[in-house]
């Protein structure tokens, strides 16, 4: 799945440069037009993720605004979702999450995002909201285009019925599930790691598991342990997988 994402990202970023576009009934290059902002011509600008996901969907959209409603498009690499936020909000600045946002001129940015993960963006509306109140972006669905989505956890119904019936303590409140004290032995939930495929992306290569993710996950847990050394700022890792402090203690 992850190669074919790529695969059609790789067609998608190079259709609008060819000669054969995406739509038999796109508008042609030439009558392109940019959009005034305070009186400035400029392109739209799209910030594109650096995720596979959030690629896809910033390339669907440059497609569709070029081809489909006849303006030019111009991408604002974007590293993270709290990243995102700042530069839809044409903040300068964009080195650190915890910088103020000191807006540069209107759209000289980005415009628009089209993926944005609120889990990796917390505190970002608060900030910029603080800092540039006239800059806050707007959120897609309260906008009425787009999207707002959730994430959840979901159980299979018959997982529940088979806890009941063997008695078993089922944590509906999903958040209780963290507390590690309810059980003797925690590993008896889970297979060995050793058991598990290797993961699609290993634990050394996920970026919440180092630089100021891990900074904070320190600061707040005390767990110094899952470092890899002090200075490090990256979680220890072993066959491709992180493990909590409760696993790594016991052993599996």
């Amino acid at each position: 799945m992850k190669a074919m994402i790529k695969a059609a990202i790789a067609y998608l970023a190079l259709s609008p440069t060819v000669a054969a576009r995406c739509f038999s009934d796109a508008v042609d290059s030439a009558r392109l037009q940019n959009i005034s902002v305070d009186g400035v011509e400029m392109p739209v600008k799209i910030a594109q993720q650096g995720w596979d996901s959030g690629t896809l969907l910033a390339t669907l959209a440059s497609i569709l605004i070029e081809e489909k409603m006849g303006y030019n498009v111009a991408m604002a690499p974007c590293p993270s979702s709290w990243a995102c936020y700042k530069q839809v909000a044409d903040c300068t600045g964009l080195s650190s999450r915890e910088l103020p946002c000191n807006p540069g001129p209107k759209g000289s940015v980005a415009h628009l995002a089209f993926e944005i993960w609120e889990s990796y963006a917390y505190g970002m509306p608060e900030q910029i909201a603080r800092d540039a109140p006239d800059r806050l972006p707007v959120i897609a669905g309260q906008a009425g285009i787009g999207a707002l989505g959730e994430e959840f956890m979901f159980v299979q119904q018959k997982t529940l019925i088979k806890a009941e019936l063997e008695n078993r303590n089922v944590f509906l409140e999903w958040y209780q599930i963290y507390n590690a004290s309810r059980f003797n032995n925690i590993s008896a939930l889970f297979a060995n790691h050793q058991d598990l495929p290797a993961p699609d992306v290993p634990c050394e290569e996920i970026t919440y598991l180092q630089g100021e993710y891990m900074e904070t996950y320190v600061r707040v847990t005390g767990d110094k342990d899952a470092l890899v050394n002090a200075s490090s700022g990256q979680h220890r890792c072993e066959n491709g997988w992180a493990f909590s402090r409760l696993c790594r203690l016991q052993g599996e």
